[in-house]
């Protein structure tokens, strides 16, 4: 069985808010979704996911629940509300705050995808 896996190297507060309940989407860009890299696979609704710090270490597993295309000009207030900042604010504004520089200055256009998740389970007690 292939071991499906996502990797939040930047902000370690990010999957903290993931363990806690508090984010329960983010973001990827679609060139990424025939896989990054040995430890962030494609994306696929139904399957469950380790997610890995910028260790390498699993921190908790979460199942996609939904993939959602989306354009920079148009973000639907159901993902900056379930993706909250790295500070945990939960606003448009900080949502493209926190990923301006992500997707490389982005115009209204710009599409990339919305992923939405439950948390299954947690290896930090």
């Amino acid at each position: 069985m292939h071991e499906h896996r996502l990797q939040w190297s930047a902000q370690p507060e990010l999957i903290q808010q993931i363990i806690s309940g508090e984010k329960t989407a983010t973001v990827s860009r679609l060139e990424w979704q025939e896989g990054y890299d040995d430890y962030t696979t494609a994306l696929r609704v139904g399957a469950v996911y380790t997610v890995y710090d910028g260790a390498r270490e699993p921190k908790c597993r979460v199942r996609i629940t939904t993939l959602e295309l989306t354009r920079w000009g148009e973000i639907p207030p159901r993902l900056w509300q379930r993706d909250p900042a790295a500070t945990g604010e939960r606003s448009l504004s900080a949502f493209i705050a926190d990923h301006e520089t992500f997707f490389d200055s982005p115009g209204p256009s710009f599409e990339f995808l919305g992923v939405y998740f439950d948390l299954v389970d947690s290896y930090i007690a």
